[in-house]
């Protein structure tokens, strides 16, 4: 029941009937709490809606299932950055660095904090890094 309630939520969140998507992604993790990809889109939805305390939240119970899953420390810094916790989201940025160096996003928005914090010269080094990743993938 789970999946049911999980792709519910993704087809209604696709036409952006918000508070339908939430209440199914909720649904699905009453079903298995342990569905990482139903607290990242949960966490994302409630980001894209500026309600960032909530969706760290989320994010934080989909790292629980997986230390290691990127798109929720990259997410994460964005909601952090969003409520103008800045070092802290710079610390998310880091983990999603460090665990995964090859993704351009997570170099890019850890750019953006650094420039933020007035650390210009990492930031220039970072967006450098997500534009010589970016060209990379692109080849």
């Amino acid at each position: 029941m789970a999946g049911v309630w999980y792709n519910r939520a993704n087809v209604l969140a696709a036409m952006r009937m918000f508070d339908d998507a939430l209440e199914s992604y909720n649904r699905a993790l009453a079903y298995d709490d342990g569905l990482i990809s139903a607290w990242y889109n949960k966490g994302s939805l409630l980001h894209e809606l500026g309600q960032d305390r909530e969706a760290l939240q989320a994010f934080d119970r989909a790292l629980a299932v997986d230390v290691y899953y990127i798109p929720a420390w990259n997410n994460k810094g964005l909601s952090l950055f969003a409520l103008g916790r800045f070092e802290e989201a710079l610390a998310a940025f880091e983990q999603a660095t460090s665990i995964a160096p090859e993704q351009p996003d997570a170099w890019h928005n850890k750019a953006i904090v650094l420039e933020r914090l007035g650390r210009r010269q990492e930031s220039a080094s970072c967006q450098g890094r997500a534009r010589s990743l970016e060209s990379q993938a692109a080849s």
